[in-house]
């Protein structure tokens, strides 16, 4: 079954703790042996089966084979291959790791909203996870390489997923030892405050750790929508996201290093894009929106895929962890140099990234530096002026960019969540990436409410603002530029224009009754898991506030416009 979102396909992942080592580009399943050339042979290659078989691993007399069936790395300790492993053995046993709390227990009173809670139902291992290791006279023959299969077995139906599937295997240590596991709170939270008003709102721990000193290596299996196995490699995982790290479920990072194994990942991830290269690839819960719909900004970037927008590509997916059943996970391309580099064919050194508020991401910022003192020294309301500032900004890329933002009601912007790039070199332009809106389209979870009456025009032009979401320097441009009538005249132009189509109330609702007929057939599963959200109904109430919002913005979005910018818009329509 396909479906198609924002550039992408619907797919499963699974989490396994291990290190994968093999990587492929075919889209049908491989032979292991096509990949990493091994001195043995196994019986079954990583799939799916419907009944349970022995494992056999054919291999030299003159060598060893020891293996795990934990995620753990392979050694001469482990277990010593001497006749076929039977997998029902790891099948349908209860899983270790379900069980582990993902976040403090007790805490301030934000925990409410998040606090790990134990699953609805026992977590057993559906698919066994084999690493496997040869020894010649006490040396690994592959050197430090481990050989990682997964199998998921069973016919049962009700296991079917509607989504591909990925698996990463590593050590249960990587990521819930108490001092260097990333998944858990760990030493980093008992070495810090987080007790009253001054301490941070989001709870501490090893998950809020950054940097390559928190890259844990893994295995990675992909299996798409008829279970084939799509690829498999070595690589690292790190949490994702800032303070989200503290939620129950983390968003995953995918690195793909030559420390790891594999450098680069070549495989068509997302059935949309033409690209089929990837660094970096996200495994993402939907950030704050996993209290919610779980699928909000990827619906929404899907919404504004026909504008003149960088928009990350998006696959839903089901994750597993060892074999054991971790949730629904979206598969995100990550906005970063890598992105720049494989989506525009450039070098690193030859474009610059800038955050919000004149902060450096990646290059040099002094051509940004240069054009906001330009604005502040010079009349925008001149043409002149306005004419310089258009050859250094793509206006009708930014238009769209703020639209949307304003559009949505983005209450984690413009303050947050900001992102422009520009090739160096006379002639190029500044250019708007978009991301992370999960805090819009009327987002009602842990004291935030933004209903579709709420004018975030307002916000976005707001002068000498302190607050932390619309700070003053984070809406110097936009206000300013607003101060040219050329460019006021485009933005209500275009605004017109979106109302019409990608923003209409017909055209968003379809997109929201598409995800969420989807979505459903895996939802009930991940609430089990997870507790999160809180039942299929409250599932679907907050499915149906996008409804409502999509219904009632138009009316209110179109009095803020001519309220804020003194326009009237029936008049420009005529």
């Amino acid at each position: 079954m396909e479906f198609k979102i924002v550039k992408s396909c619907w797919s499963v992942i699974i989490l396994s703790f291990a290190c994968l080592v093999v990587s492929c580009s075919s889209t049908k399943r491989l032979n292991y042996e096509s990949t990493k050339k091994t001195a043995f042979k196994v019986s079954h290659e990583s799939g799916f089966y419907a009944e349970p078989f022995n494992l056999t691993i054919d291999h030299s007399s003159q060598s060893k084979i020891y293996y795990t069936t934990d995620g753990s790395y392979p050694d001469t300790t482990s277990q010593l291959y001497n006749s076929p492993i039977n997998l029902s053995a790891y099948i349908g046993i209860p899983g270790n790791l379900s069980s582990i709390p993902t976040t403090p227990l007790n805490g301030m009173w934000q925990l409410q909203y998040f606090k790990w809670i134990p699953p609805k139902i026992e977590v057993t291992k559906r698919a066994a996870t084999i690493r496997i290791r040869e020894f010649q006279n006490g040396v690994p023959t592959s050197g430090f390489d481990a050989f990682t299969f997964v199998y998921f077995i069973g016919k049962d139906d009700a296991q079917k997923h509607q989504f591909p599937v990925v698996s990463i295997v590593t050590d249960k240590k990587h990521l819930f030892d108490y001092e260097k596991g990333i998944y858990v709170p760990g030493i980093h939270y008992d070495s810090a405050s987080w007790k009253g008003p001054t301490d941070p709102f989001w709870p501490p721990g090893n998950y809020q750790m950054k940097g390559k000193l928190w890259e844990r290596p893994a295995a990675v299996h992909y299996f798409d929508e008829d279970d084939e196995l799509g690829f498999s490699l070595d690589a690292g995982i790190r949490i994702q996201g800032a303070v989200i790290g503290g939620f129950p479920i983390k968003s995953l990072r995918i690195v793909m290093k030559k420390k790891f194994g594999d450098s680069i990942l070549n495989y068509p991830v997302f059935k949309d894009s033409k690209l089929s290269t990837y660094k970096r690839l996200l495994l993402r819960t939907s950030g704050n929106d996993f209290l919610g719909t779980y699928f909000k900004d990827a619906l929404l970037q899907d919404v504004l895929s026909p504008l003149d927008l960088e928009l990350q590509s998006s696959t839903p997916s089901v994750v597993y962890i060892n074999g054991e059943y971790w949730g629904i996970h979206n598969i995100r391309e990550k906005l970063d140099k890598h992105f720049i580099k494989t989506h525009f064919n450039l070098k690193e050194d030859q474009f610059d990234i800038v955050e919000v508020c004149e902060t450096l991401n990646h290059g040099d910022i002094q051509e940004y530096k240069n054009l906001i003192d330009y604005i502040k020294n010079n009349d925008i309301s001149s043409d002149d002026v306005y004419g310089k500032v258009s050859e250094q900004i793509d206006i009708k890329n930014y238009i769209d960019y703020n639209l949307a933002e304003l559009y949505f009601g983005n209450s984690d912007w413009p303050g947050n969540n900001v992102k422009l790039w520009k090739e160096k070199g006379i002639g190029n332009k500044w250019r708007w990436l978009v991301f992370d809106l999960d805090l819009s389209f009327g987002y009602s979870q842990m004291n935030f409410f933004h209903s579709p009456d709420h004018n975030s025009l307002k916000d976005a032009t707001a002068i000498d603002s302190k607050e932390w979401f619309n700070y003053d320097c984070s809406t110097f441009l936009f206000r300013t530029l607003l101060k040219n009538e050329s460019f006021k005249k485009q933005f209500v132009s275009r605004y017109l224009e979106l109302s019409a189509s990608n923003f209409s109330a017909d055209y968003i609702i379809s997109k929201i009754n598409a995800y969420e007929n989807l979505y459903a057939s895996e939802m009930e599963a991940h609430i089990n898991r997870w507790n999160y959200p809180k039942s299929m109904n409250s599932w679907r109430e907050e499915i149906d506030k996008m409804r409502e919002y999509a219904r009632n913005r138009p009316k209110y979005f179109k009095a803020h416009i001519e309220l804020t910018l003194n326009v009237n818009i029936d008049a420009l329509s005529k």
